[in-house]
């Protein structure tokens, strides 16, 4: 029953249809040859998002927050359905470009849509 100002959540980036999917991932060689994406990142169907956004709102003092990860190579229209799905909604509050691995991090902030931070 406890309550917290902030919740974070590293969210797995690369989303997959099944787990028998061909791992086919949308970023360069050097990222590849860097982290094998397979062994971490990969969330199938992206059910773990949708697991933790499930009740993770149940969590937040009124003022309460989400913050998470995320990449440029992530299944936004996934993500986004997910969130209307539970009502949360998303603001970038910072990125960064890793040009090695032509690649975007981002950071998101999470709030239930009847409030404001």
């Amino acid at each position: 029953g406890e309550r917290f100002d902030r919740v974070m959540f590293n969210m797995p980036f690369w989303y997959l249809t099944d787990h028998d999917g061909a791992l086919e991932f949308p970023v360069s060689e050097g990222m590849l040859r860097a982290i094998p994406p397979q062994e971490a990142f990969v969330d199938v169907g992206y059910s773990m998002i949708r697991r933790f956004m499930s009740t993770a709102a149940n969590h937040l003092k009124p003022t309460g927050v989400i913050r998470c990860s995320f990449a440029s190579f992530g299944n936004f229209e996934a993500l986004d359905e997910i969130l209307s799905d539970f009502q949360l909604e998303r603001r970038t509050v910072a990125e960064t470009v890793e040009a090695d691995y032509d690649l975007k991090y981002l950071a998101f902030e999470l709030t239930p849509q009847d409030r404001t931070p």
